[in-house]
Parts: C-alpha cells; sequence; structure tokens
C-alpha cells in the first residue's frame, strides 16, 4: 500500500515510537499485504471451559499484535490514492487497537484508537464518523483505571462511559448515543462472536484477516456486549438531564389543518431562547433527529417542522406548493411559545433550503436569519434544470410521497430506477409515460409536466419578484459547492437578492463556496474527494458548526464567524481561499476559440478566432455515454473517443503558465439546426499531463428558453443562431502549467433527462414519431468560450 511521504512519516514517527528506543534487534520485515495473508492455528472452543478459548485468544493477539508492529513499520510500495490511503490507515488503525485489547495491551490500543479518531477528524472521512470507536477508548481506559483504583471493571467502564457522553464533540455524541442504544442491533451483528466460535468448529486455520474478525468480535462482545443495559440507560438519563423534548406539537396553519413538530429544548439555560427551525419532508422514523439535539446543545430551542401529509401533519403532501403559506404562520406560533424568546433562524439544506426562500416570500418579522445550504431552485434546477426536466423527479416523488414517512427502501432501489429510465428511454414513448412504467400516473409528476416555462405557479411558491428581494431585512449566510447539483439554485436565489435587496442589507448577505457535492455544501465533505478526485485540506469547513456560530452571531451578538471575511468566500482549488467584496469583483476573462472539426480528435482552442464550420449530430440511439451519471466527474482518460463519436471537443495546447479560474464559464455557441429545439450540454474539463480529465464545470440547457425561461422561443430550421450559455457551474480551482482546458459539446441524450426531438411540440408530449435526426452545423468564428479569472488580490 503505497503511501504518501506525510502517511509513511505518520506510521513510522507516530505509530509506534517505542520502537525508537527499543534496543531489540528490529522486527522483520512486514508489508501489510503480507499481514493479512499469515496463517495461524485455530484455537480449540469448549462452551464448558470458555476461560480456556479467552487465554487462547490472548496468545493469539499478542503473537498478531508482533506482525502488525513489524507492518506498522514498514508499509508495503503498492500504489494507493490519497483517499484509499486514508481508508487504508483508518482500517489498520482500527484492527491494530482492537487486536492489542485482545492481547490486554490497553495503553497500546489507546494510541491507536486515538489516531483513528484524529484521522476522521483531521482528514474529514465524515465529520461525525468513528463515533462508534469511542466506548473501545473508554473500556481500555476503565481496564487500566480498575487496576490503580481497585474497583470492578463494569464500576469503572460505567464511568467512563458517562465521562465520554459529556465530552464528546456535541455533532459525534448523538451518533454515539445511536449506536450505545442500539448496540444489540448495529454493532455486534456485524461481528457476530457467535459465528466467530462456530466458525472455530470447521477450520483448523484463521488467515490474518480472519483472526482479525475473530479478534474484533470478541472485544466488541465485551465493549458493547458487557454494557448494554447501562448504555441505554446512559443515554436516556442524558437526554431526561440535558434537554425537555416536545413531541406532536400542533402548529395551526388555517382551514383547520394543524403540522406536527418536535422541539428540542435544552435545559440549564435562563429564560426562553432562540429558536431554530428546520422545514422538514425527510422522514425515516418517529425519533428525534440527531439534528434537534445539535441546535440544543448549542444553546437553541431546535424545532422540526414537518409539511402537510408528512409524519403526523393533516393533509396531503404537495411537494414545495405550500410553505410559502404555511412556514410563515409556523414561525409566528413558533415566536410565541413559552420557551422561544421571539426570534426564530431557519437553516438546512436541498429542500431545507428551499423552504426557507418560501418563507421569504412573505417574511415574518420573528424570522431573524436563514442559512439556506445547497438550496433547490424550484423551477430552476429542479425539477427543471435550465427548463430541461429530469426523469429523477419521479423517483423523488415516490419517495416523499408514498407514504407520511420516507420511503428510503424504493428510493434506494437504483437498479430499479436506472432499469425504468433505459425501458423508457429505449421505448420511445413520451415522458409523459414515464409515471406508468412506474405504477401508475402520478398527478404530481403530470402536474410539473404540464408547467415547462417557469410560470406563477413555480413563482408563487417561493421568493421570486424584485419586490420579495427588496423586502428581505435579514441577514443571511448561504452555502454551496462546485460540485453541488443545486449549485444553481443557490446561486439564483444569491444573485437575485445582490442584484434587488438593500444594499445594507445585501451586505449582510454572505456566499460560501468550495470544492463540495451536495452533502457537504451542507455539512462537511465526505472522504475529503469529490467523484474520486483529491480535495485540498484546507478547503474543508464544517458547515454543521458555522450554522450555530452563525446564529450565535445573529441572535446572540456573538463573533462573526472567522471565515466570512467578507461577502463573497470561495476556495480556489490548489491555490487557498479568496475573499470578494461580490461576484462583480472577479472581472478578468480568459476567452477561447474553437479550432478544426472537433471530431476524431480533440480540435484545438485557441485565443484568436478561427473560420471554420463543423456538425453536431443525435440519433438518441442508446450509447456509452448514456451511463456518465455513474463517472461523477468524468475523469477517465477512456471516456475521450465516446466523446469524440457523440459531440465536438476542442483543447488547448499544454499551458505554459498557470490560470486561476473563478466564476461561471459562458458559452457562445453560433449554429444552424434542422429542427426547431434542442437541449445542449456543454463541459469544461481540465486534463492533466497524463490524459485524466477533470469537470470544472457543465451548462445544460433547453435552447428555446435561453433568452427567456418564462417563455418558449422556437428555433427557426436552416437559420443560425446564436446563444449564449451563462447558467453554468461555479468553479474556482488553479489550473497548473502543462494540464489542458477542453470543452466538450454534446446533445443531451442522457436516459435520466427528458427526450426533446425537437418537433417544435410540448416535449413532454412528443414521441419517436416526432424524430428527425438532429443535425447542427456550428460556426466556429462566432463561437468562443469565456473563461472568468479570479482576481489578483494584495
Amino acid at each position: 500500500m503505497k503511501l504518501s511521504k506525510l502517511w509513511y512519516l505518520l506510521l513510522v514517527t507516530g505509530t509506534l515510537a517505542i520502537h525508537a528506543c527499543d534496543s531489540t534487534p528490529e522486527a522483520p520485515r512486514m508489508s501489510w499485504t503480507e499481514l493479512d495473508s499469515l496463517y495461524y492455528s485455530a484455537p480449540g472452543y469448549d462452551s464448558l471451559h470458555p476461560e480456556q478459548l479467552a487465554f487462547a485468544l490472548q496468545k493469539l493477539a499478542k503473537e498478531r499484535l508482533d506482525t502488525y508492529e513489524a507492518a506498522a513499520l514498514h508499509p508495503s510500495d503498492s500504489s494507493l490514492s490519497r483517499v484509499d490511503s486514508l481508508y487504508t490507515l483508518t482500517e489498520f488503525y482500527d484492527g491494530l487497537a482492537k487486536v492489542a485489547m485482545a492481547a490486554s495491551e490497553y495503553q497500546k490500543a489507546q494510541v491507536q484508537i486515538e489516531k483513528y479518531s484524529n484521522l476522521y477528524r483531521n482528514t474529514v472521512l465524515i465529520s461525525w464518523g468513528g463515533a462508534n470507536i469511542h466506548p473501545y477508548d473508554r473500556y481500555a481506559a476503565a481496564y487500566e483505571d480498575s487496576l490503580q483504583r481497585q474497583v470492578p471493571l463494569s464500576e469503572a467502564y460505567q464511568a467512563q462511559l458517562e465521562l465520554l457522553a459529556e465530552e464528546i464533540p456535541f455533532t459525534e455524541r448523538h451518533t454515539l448515543f445511536y449506536y450505545l442504544e442500539n448496540s444489540a442491533s448495529i454493532i455486534q451483528p456485524h461481528q457476530n462472536w457467535q459465528a466467530q466460535l462456530t466458525q472455530l468448529d470447521t477450520v483448523d486455520s484463521l488467515s490474518g484477516a480472519q483472526l482479525d474478525d475473530l479478534l474484533a468480535a470478541y472485544v466488541t462482545k465485551q465493549v458493547y456486549g458487557s454494557e448494554e443495559e447501562f448504555m441505554v440507560e446512559l443515554v436516556n438519563q442524558y437526554r431526561a438531564d440535558h434537554y425537555e423534548i416536545l413531541d406532536s406539537l400542533r402548529i395551526p396553519v388555517g382551514d383547520g389543518l394543524m403540522l406536527d413538530a418536535q422541539v428540542v429544548i435544552p435545559k440549564g439555560v435562563e429564560g426562553p431562547v432562540p429558536t431554530i427551525l428546520e422545514a422538514n419532508p425527510y422522514v425515516y422514523d418517529m425519533d428525534v433527529p440527531i439534528f434537534s439535539y445539535w441546535g440544543a446543545d448549542r444553546g437553541f430551542a431546535s424545532i422540526t417542522v414537518f409539511p402537510r401529509g408528512v409524519r403526523l401533519s393533516d393533509g396531503e403532501f404537495a411537494p414545495f406548493e405550500k410553505e410559502a403559506e404555511d412556514l410563515p404562520k409556523a414561525i409566528d406560533w413558533i415566536s410565541k411559545q413559552p420557551w422561544s424568546d421571539g426570534q426564530v433562524a431557519m437553516y438546512g439544506g436541498s429542500y431545507l433550503g428551499f423552504s426557507q426562500w418560501a418563507a421569504m416570500k412573505n417574511p415574518h418579522p420573528a424570522l431573524k436569519t436563514i442559512v439556506p445550504q445547497v438550496s433547490v431552485g424550484i423551477g430552476i434546477d429542479y425539477p427543471y434544470h435550465n427548463r430541461v426536466p429530469m426523469n429523477y423527479a419521479l423517483r423523488w416523488i415516490n419517495y416523499v410521497t408514498n407514504a407520511n414517512l420516507s420511503d428510503y427502501d424504493d428510493f434506494g432501489n437504483t437498479p430499479y430506477w436506472d432499469s425504468l429510465y433505459m425501458t423508457w428511454y429505449t421505448s420511445g414513448a413520451s415522458s409523459r409515460g414515464l409515471d406508468t412504467l412506474d405504477q401508475a400516473p402520478d398527478a404530481i409528476y403530470q402536474r410539473w409536466l404540464d408547467h415547462p416555462d417557469y410560470d406563477s405557479y413555480w413563482q408563487d411558491m417561493v421568493a421570486s419578484t424584485p419586490e420579495d428581494f427588496a423586502a428581505i431585512d435579514i441577514p443571511i449566510l448561504t452555502t454551496t459547492g462546485f460540485f453541488d447539483d443545486d449549485q444553481m439554485g443557490a446561486l439564483h436565489y444569491y444573485g437575485l437578492h445582490q442584484r434587488y435587496g438593500k444594499p445594507e442589507v445585501v451586505d449582510q448577505h454572505h456566499l460560501i463556496i468550495g470544492p463540495y457535492d451536495h452533502g457537504g455544501g451542507q455539512s462537511l465533505q465526505w472522504n475529503g474527494e469529490v467523484g474520486g478526485i483529491e480535495i485540498d485540506q484546507n478547503a474543508f469547513i464544517n458547515l454543521i458548526t458555522m450554522v450555530y456560530d452563525w446564529c450565535d452571531y445573529v441572535m446572540l451578538d456573538g463573533p462573526k464567524p472567522e471565515l466570512l471575511q467578507d461577502r463573497v468566500n470561495h476556495y480556489v482549488m490548489q491555490q487557498g481561499w479568496q475573499h470578494l467584496p461580490s461576484v462583480a469583483a472577479i472581472t478578468d476573462s480568459l476567452t477561447l476559440y474553437p479550432e478544426g472539426f472537433g471530431k476524431e480528435e480533440p480540435g484545438a482552442l485557441t485565443t484568436t478566432p478561427a473560420n471554420g464550420f463543423t456538425m453536431l449530430k443525435e440519433d438518441f440511439a442508446p450509447d456509452s455515454l448514456d451511463k456518465l451519471t455513474f463517472d461523477y466527474l468524468l475523469h477517465k482518460p477512456e471516456l475521450l473517443p465516446y466523446f469524440l463519436e457523440e459531440g465536438l471537443v476542442w483543447e488547448t495546447a499544454p499551458l505554459t503558465e498557470e490560470v486561476v479560474l473563478a466564476g461561471r464559464p459562458a458559452f457562445q455557441l453560433t449554429f444552424t439546426p434542422n429542427v426547431k429545439d434542442v437541449d445542449l450540454k456543454v463541459y469544461l474539463m481540465e486534463v492533466s499531463p497524463e490524459g485524466e480529465m477533470m469537470k470544472l464545470s457543465e451548462c445544460l440547457q433547453r435552447i428555446s428558453y435561453v433568452q427567456n425561461r418564462e417563455q418558449r422561443q422556437l428555433l427557426e430550421p436552416g437559420e443560425a443562431i446564436t446563444v449564449h450559455l451563462k447558467n453554468s457551474f461555479w468553479i474556482s480551482r488553479k489550473v497548473k502549467p502543462g494540464a489542458r482546458l477542453r470543452v466538450i459539446v454534446t446533445v443531451n441524450s442522457d436516459p435520466e433527462w427528458q427526450k426533446n426531438y425537437g418537433s417544435g411540440k410540448l416535449v413532454a408530449d412528443e414521441t419517436s414519431a416526432d424524430f428527425v435526426p438532429i443535425e447542427l452545423i456550428f460556426d466556429l468564428e462566432r463561437t468562443q468560450i469565456r473563461l472568468p479569472l479570479a482576481p489578483t488580490l494584495e
């Protein structure tokens, strides 16, 4: 396992520093691969004499510990990515810790557990990841404590668990509690002790990996199995001591309807407190969600309000349609409760981000701030993305409307949905029939198809007019990511407020945008990578704690979060954070022009216009590009031939100096169509010297809506048209010398999107009978790509 120099030094200097001063001969060389391939004699098991097995396991564990220590000093040299290396390290620390515990080497175990936990926190494999490892650490500490104080191990372990509940960071505490109160059904089955014992009756030897599993199950049985009842009691007592939980609250919203709500109120805080509200349609069970405890841990009353038809709320859930009407009433009710000081904040991501902008349609004076994260731009990027509807919408509708709780089983059945999309795609049927292929016509899905324009149906759901944004008078923190599916929605609301808001209020609207996907833009980027691409460590910020820091700042006169040094805070990949007074501060750009056909081999991208024409065709037959969804950043070099076959490809020569991009690329395309409409997708790629691609930005656009998203304007076959595609994805990245920039233009023909045959009819009603092969003749002299460049700051 090839590790970076940093990780190698970490292992050599930190994992087993004890060897540095050991005068014994150097341990035999042992690679990490060999660690798993060693074999050990299987211990015998006699249920009448379990102590014999315990002794045998301890002996085996000591032998296994020696090999782990040798391997720690000599990592193998097989190649791994940084992310794989992180996984390898956590697995190594975890395995070594449990082997050490089985060997009764508890101090050594604690060293490895600390490294495991720090690796999770400092490399951001996940913000609260690794919470389940903490009881192992406390069990090891309890063993040492029981010897020193001469008390039973059980007593010492219970005391350690009580300390853990108080000391653990709040973002990890309730994940830990989840493990503690469900240990019998979650932790132990993964390392089933009984199954391991049964295995001993059938084998004479165990591989290193099998022995690790046996020892882990043995240790886990001690750690999680010895105090199951106490763990549940501890969790319940902690919650009783620290929170007042009010469930199944009823909030009137008119017409005799009541919304369901849960609130967690911190105990030990004087007087009423500010409230943080999440309006959440996603409900997996009837328990209090973890994020409600987070807010209470930070001193806020944390309330979740469920939309109509969700959980125990009255009525039927019509996604997006009633929030603008209901949320101001819910905020009014919250502000008048005895536990509320009259101040309400809202936060949350995706649909929950939309909900905040819906509340701003008719803002209530008690609402003091919103923190919309990765916000759905209803009618802007979902379920229409630049007026191209996504078939995923039907899957999502089922997810949130099949029952009053979210239907995760249906939503998570990706093979079913992929098959459904492909069946529809190859059938030639209209997109009207997609829901019938699933089960039956769906009224919500059909209603969405009935509104291809950005009309009043969409606009009435959310703050959308100049007057709506001019009326805003509260501070706002917006977060999104370069790789966030809803980036366009987040920037849509942000941009409208910048354009129409009061200057003194706009000055208090901050934007954070970095190398995050949809999840990372509302919490913490998982695994330190996106789509297999490594992300800079300095880019990682905890957007969970940022929410509470912001609410402290706005409602409790706390300090302003340090990152928010200006209104626009963007992370330039491979460079660092940059703070700008506005998006308008990005003024410089690099304009590139295509040269050559862009077929068979990439054409050139140069800084001077070139004459010529080239043709882009599409027949909607299934092709290799139909599965690009599975290659998130399209980074595999072998994809290039597929792009050349299905699209037009141009690229720069290797850069001789760095180019620092910041903002949303714009694509000016001039072409003569043979159809009345077409959906185009344009990619901007970075290409490494080795040929690996990284998707920097893309723009998917129904061309008949380029000029006006509220009214379709059909193309004239045979007449040239120039379109300006500006609603692309923001990217901030330093592209280093030696890399190339690549632009790819395709006709969108993806089973996950509606097919636009170009007949000029309502696209939802088009079938293969309306199809003629699409041919677009591009005028290269009038086609260009404008790349925004990051300003140079002193």
